[in-house]
């Protein structure tokens, strides 16, 4: 073997232990900063979900429903009247 071949193999095996150390570190800072995101996207999550919040759905669901419960009552009575 010549001392070329063996600098080559060398240089190669240092240059796959680098990319796999780089990948490795790339892979634990992508999950850094997922973890963060989540964390922050929860914390945003549970804001939105106040007690005030959810009174606020509840009351915008009951009045949609009273609504299209009247809709279908002016709707029913149109047809029936014809």
């Amino acid at each position: 073997m010549n001392p070329t071949t063996i600098t080559t193999l060398g240089t190669t095996e240092s240059r796959a232990g680098d990319v796999r150390t780089g990948a490795r570190m790339l892979r634990e800072r992508l999950a850094a900063r997922l973890g963060l995101a989540l964390i922050e996207w929860s914390r945003h999550h549970d804001e939105r979900r106040t007690h005030r919040a959810v009174a606020d759905h509840r009351e915008a669901q009951r009045i949609a429903a009273e609504l299209r419960d009247r809709g279908f009552s002016s709707v029913a009575l149109s047809v029936t009247a014809r």
